[in-house]
């Protein structure tokens, strides 16, 4: 059997898409399978996306790549906010004692404060790190 481009040659595999002889020179090898090389230009023209991503894909895949991952959190973050918490929730104790006290009562406006500071200073820290993703 002879070469389809090169009849002086001989065949040395048969294109699986059109079933064609060819000598080694016009055979491709792709996944264990011969191509002839019009028949492996056509398969990749098709099996490569000519059309842009529809515009609701691009806004969707936008919106995933906003989202936080929380694995991705240190653990200095996750103190901060375990920390500021805790603070926020001894300054309701402190306030729910202080009737009549003013020094406790000074004392928990500052703690709250603290929980308030630190709060603060972990969101704008989960701010900077979704900005860096």
């Amino acid at each position: 059997m002879e070469c389809c481009n090169h009849p002086d040659r001989e065949a040395q595999g048969i294109c699986v898409t059109c079933g064609k002889p060819y000598c080694t020179d016009c055979l491709v090898r792709l996944n264990e399978k011969n191509y002839c090389k019009d028949c492996l230009k056509k398969k990749i023209e098709t099996d490569s996306p000519k059309s842009p991503t529809p515009l609701f894909q691009q806004q969707q895949q936008q919106d995933s790549d906003e989202v936080l991952d929380l694995t991705s959190l240190d653990l200095t973050n996750i103190y901060l906010a375990v920390i500021a918490f805790g603070l926020f929730l001894v300054s309701i104790v402190v306030f729910a004692f202080s009737s009549g006290n003013v020094y406790l009562g000074i004392l928990g406006f500052i703690i709250l404060l603290a929980a308030l500071g630190i709060g603060f200073y972990y969101a704008l820290g989960l701010t900077q790190r979704k900005g860096k993703n």
